[in-house]
């Protein structure tokens, strides 16, 4: 059987999330600066942390 509905999109006017690895890039952009020195801790899935 077929869908008939139309599918409906959100629309909203907030702007479009970013994705985790584009938040990421702009944390490296903004850390690296000459003279700034930057520590960036990660936790893995299994719940155990590393750090950059």
């Amino acid at each position: 059987m077929q869908d008939e509905r139309q599918h409906e999109t959100a629309v909203s006017n907030e702007p479009a999330r970013l994705s985790l690895y584009d938040e990421m890039a702009e944390v490296v952009d903004f850390a690296d600066a000459p003279g700034r020195t930057t520590t960036m801790a990660v936790e893995t899935t299994d719940g155990d942390p590393f750090c950059l």
